[in-house]
């Protein structure tokens, strides 16, 4: 089985379920017929080419201006991000 992840690359809450899918197939019974491919987009023109970002580096209010910048709604995505909890 193949399973592909796509995830924006300076998102905490991606990065964090990640690493837990990536956890739960090693779990998992049949894990070892199990193939995780990690994907990568950008949200933001912002980054050039070839830089590298990391996500540590990034805060809810930068997430949140980067959503604004393709027409997110700011309040919808911080529940997302945050998993409905405010602050």
């Amino acid at each position: 089985m193949s399973v592909e992840i796509w995830s924006e690359i300076a998102c905490p809450r991606c990065g964090l379920d990640s690493h837990r899918l990536d956890r739960a197939v090693e779990r998992f019974e049949h894990g070892d017929k199990v193939e995780v491919i990690h994907r990568s987009f950008r949200l933001s023109d912002g980054f050039t080419v070839g830089s590298t970002v990391s996500a540590r580096l990034f805060d809810l209010d930068d997430l949140l201006g980067l959503a604004g910048e393709i027409g997110l709604e700011r309040e919808k995505t911080q529940r997302v991000v945050t998993g409905g909890r405010f602050g």
